[in-house]
């Protein structure tokens, strides 16, 4: 079966062009983001040209080259937010839910509405 994450992207209209160097250029992550995702909303939160993607119970496995793609672009957003932060920091937004109660990961600092809240209901 395996372990599950629930994972959300969203990238920016500025940012789109290093995605799809990243991402677009790897047949795997091109078929993850744009066929074999859950939800995927265009024009997010009204910001033009800005994408959400949206997986659940997904195997977000490093190993596998659709999230290697996607791992690529986040770690090349990550060089961009050391060079200049300002200009990158808002530019996407990586959150991953894993199983796990403390298994996590949130990377970019847009859209801060994408975030991780776990409760209990009855």
């Amino acid at each position: 079966m395996g372990y599950r994450s629930e994972v959300v992207l969203v990238v920016s209209k500025k940012a789109m062009p290093h995605f799809m160097v990243t991402v677009g250029t790897v047949p795997e992550g091109l078929e993850l983001c744009f066929q074999g995702h859950n939800t995927m909303k265009k024009d997010y939160e009204g910001e033009e040209g800005s994408i959400l993607f949206h997986w659940q119970g997904i195997k977000w496995y490093e190993d596998y080259a659709g999230v290697a793609a996607v791992n690529s672009f986040l770690i090349k957003m990550q060089d961009l937010e050391d060079e200049d932060w300002d200009e990158w920091g808002e530019e996407y937004r990586f959150v991953r839910m894993g199983e796990e109660g403390g298994d996590q990961d949130i990377l970019g600092e847009g859209w801060g509405d994408v975030c991780v809240s776990r409760e209990i209901q009855f």
